[in-house]
């Protein structure tokens, strides 16, 4: 069999879209490569992996059960690329670490001073974009950490770092501060703010939303709303203890939430296809011993 990664990953990417021609979006190329590409894999491989007759192509049974198969390949291939980045070592370091607003960002600074200290003239730019998965897909930041999603893209890797608690919250003199036993549809009739696009793919949050809505880019920005009464919000806990202890917010008495926080996890991202040095091993090892909470 003489099948290459490029067509393993070729294959991947379009099991993933579901779409020949997103795929080639994804990987930067045109269209007619990938068709070529998994057709010459069916060819080596011997069976069909996509049933073409429909508008878009589906997976048949046997390409369900090699996709397991590739992914795993390709699991490995990105574990040599990781163990390979760890042996090389340079004069020059730079780290750029994107974060999201839900995560402590205060907890970091004993994980960037240990790095700063181990490894000599390391400049660090912490970032906090407004998208984190783009910003580490495309190479703005060499890690991301933030609010886990429930799929991402398959060029990035991920692992769970820790936790964050997310509340439901209201000035203490808005409507629904008042109301016992808060439905679904009583949130929809208010102004929610939100950070734009940070806890959309969150699992349950497709129940807390509202079609008017104000979208912000900082936290900072939709706490001042949420003191001034411009609607409600589901942010961290953490950030309204003290608004909440002086009376200033309110939870939220969600109907189908009694208890109205949860927990989300954090996750640390980064771009699987670039190898890892000795820096980011560091970091990655510094933030699985991070307390989030």
């Amino acid at each position: 069999m003489a099948f290459s990664l490029d067509q393993l990953v070729a294959f991947q990417t379009a099991a993933q879209s579901r779409s020949f021609s997103e795929a080639a979006r994804k990987m930067g190329k045109v269209q007619s490569a990938i068709s070529t590409a998994i057709s010459d894999l069916e060819i080596d491989l011997g069976v069909a992996l996509f049933d073409r007759s429909g508008r878009y192509p589906l997976l048949t049974v046997e390409g369900e059960t090699l996709l397991q198969e590739v992914e795993a390949i390709l699991s490995h291939c990105h574990t040599l690329r990781e163990q390979a980045g760890l042996l090389l070592e340079s004069g020059n370091h730079s780290l750029t670490l994107a974060v999201e607003d839900a995560v402590p960002a205060g907890r970091l600074v004993p994980v960037l001073a240990d790095l700063q200290d181990r490894f000599a003239g390391l400049q660090i730019a912490v970032i906090c974009p407004s998208d984190l998965v783009r910003a580490v897909a495309d190479g703005t930041a060499d890690f991301g950490m933030g609010c886990a999603r429930g799929n991402y893209p398959s060029e990035l890797s991920f692992i769970r770092v820790g936790n964050v608690t997310l509340t439901n919250v209201v000035r203490s003199d808005h409507p629904l501060a008042n109301r016992d036993h808060v439905r679904f549809s009583h949130l929809r009739d208010h102004t929610r703010l939100a950070l734009r696009g940070q806890f959309d793919r969150i699992a349950t949050s497709e129940y807390l939303k509202s079609p008017r809505c104000i979208h912000v880019e900082s936290q900072n920005a939709l706490l001042e709303l949420l003191r001034e009464g411009a609607g409600w919000a589901t942010v961290p806990g953490r950030l309204v203890t003290q608004d909440i202890l002086q009376g200033v917010l309110t939870e939220i008495n969600l109907n189908a939430y009694p208890k109205t926080d949860w927990t989300v996890g954090i996750d640390l991202l980064w771009k699987s296809s670039v190898p890892f040095t000795a820096v980011g091993a560091r970091l990655k090892s510094l933030v699985l011993a991070m307390e989030t909470e």
